[in-house]
């Protein structure tokens, strides 16, 4: 699967499910819409991971920042979508796709083509509800203008 494929993937769940222009994306109603349950625990050094023997579930780790955790259920989604669970050990190819797909879904890319050039990235982060982090390295993969004015 190309990652043209991935976005692609991403954008039509986004579409389909009504969330388009919804910021920052809601991904529960999304979970729900897969048969999937969420779950927070104490996962150690992982970050998250889906079950999907018995009740389907997306374990996320209570003890990352509620930013990570989202952009964890975004790359968990993107593997059920992608069928990546269908694998025993997901392939660094498979992970590479999943954070496509969640940047995806998180950060789509005509809206954030839209709010880059006037947004810094603090603002860019609050507004799509991701880590700084991310919404770094969305500007810098979209090679989008950065430091805008407007700030949240």
């Amino acid at each position: 699967m190309t990652h043209q494929k991935v976005r692609i993937a991403a954008r039509t769940l986004i579409r389909e499910m009504g969330l388009l222009g919804s910021n920052p994306t809601p991904l529960l109603p999304i979970c729900a819409e897969l048969g999937c349950r969420v779950v927070k625990r104490d996962l150690g050094g992982i970050d998250g991971l889906f079950v999907p023997v018995g009740h389907p579930t997306i374990f996320l780790n209570e003890r990352h920042a509620r930013t990570r955790r989202r952009f964890t259920l975004a790359h968990e989604v993107g593997h059920i979508i992608l069928g990546h669970y269908q694998v025993a050990h997901a392939e660094p190819v498979m992970e590479r796709h999943a954070d496509i797909f969640a940047a995806e879904i998180l950060m789509p890319v005509q809206e954030f083509r839209r709010v880059a050039p006037i947004m810094d990235d603090d603002g860019i982060a609050e507004y799509f509800g991701v880590s700084l982090r991310a919404a770094q390295i969305r500007r810098e993969v979209l090679r989008c203008p950065g430091g805008g004015v407007i700030a949240f």
